[in-house]
C-alpha cells in the first residue's frame, strides 16, 4: 500500500479550520490565499510544511507536519504589550491535538474523521510550541512580527 494522495490535502484543510476557529477577531490568511494586508493593523498568516511520510513498517505510516503562524501587529504607542498578547493567544491555539477530517468537495471527501495530529514535545529536539519575536521589521511602516511554530505527527495504518 502507498501514501494516500488525499492525506496532505485533508491535513491542510483540517489545520486551516482548526486555526480559523481559534483566531478570534483577527484576520487569518492561509498560505496561497490572496491578501491585501494594507487595510489591517493586525493579522495572522498560517503556513504548513509537510506532511513528510515515513513508512515505519508495511502499511504503517508516520507523518510529520510543521505548523507556523506569522503574527503581524502595528506598533501601538498606547499598548506595547499588544504584540505579546496576540502571540500568546496564537500560542494557545497550538493544542496538544488537532483532529483531521476528510474535508473537501470531492466524492471521497465525506467529512469523516481520519485521525489526529499530536503535538511533539521534546525540548532536546526543539519540539515544543516555540515563539520567536522579530520586533520592528521596517521603519517605513512600523510593524512588529513574531512567529509561533510547532511540530506534529500523525500515524495511519493502511490495510491492503
Amino acid at each position: 500500500m502507498s501514501i494516500n494522495a488525499n492525506w496532505a490535502r485533508w491535513i491542510f484543510a483540517s489545520v486551516s479550520k482548526h486555526f480559523d476557529d481559534r483566531k478570534g477577531i483577527l484576520p487569518l490568511y492561509i498560505e496561497g490565499q490572496h491578501r491585501d494586508t494594507s487595510k489591517f493593523k493586525e493579522y495572522l498568516e498560517l503556513r504548513m510544511d509537510g506532511p513528510s511520510w515515513d513508512e515505519a513498517s508495511k502499511g504503517y505510516f508516520i507523518g510529520n507536519i510543521d505548523i507556523n503562524v506569522l503574527v503581524t501587529v502595528a506598533v501601538n504607542e498606547e499598548d506595547y504589550h499588544r504584540p505579546h498578547q496576540i502571540a500568546g493567544e496564537v500560542q494557545a491555539a497550538f493544542t496538544k491535538s488537532i483532529d483531521v477530517f476528510k474535508f473537501g468537495c470531492n466524492i471521497q471527501d465525506d467529512q469523516s474523521y481520519l485521525g489526529c495530529l499530536v503535538l511533539k514535545q521534546n525540548r532536546s529536539n526543539r519540539d515544543f510550541v516555540e515563539l520567536n519575536q522579530f520586533g520592528i521589521i521596517g521603519t517605513d511602516d512600523p510593524l512588529m512580527q513574531s512567529t509561533v511554530e510547532a511540530h506534529y505527527k500523525i500515524t495511519f495504518c493502511v490495510e491492503e
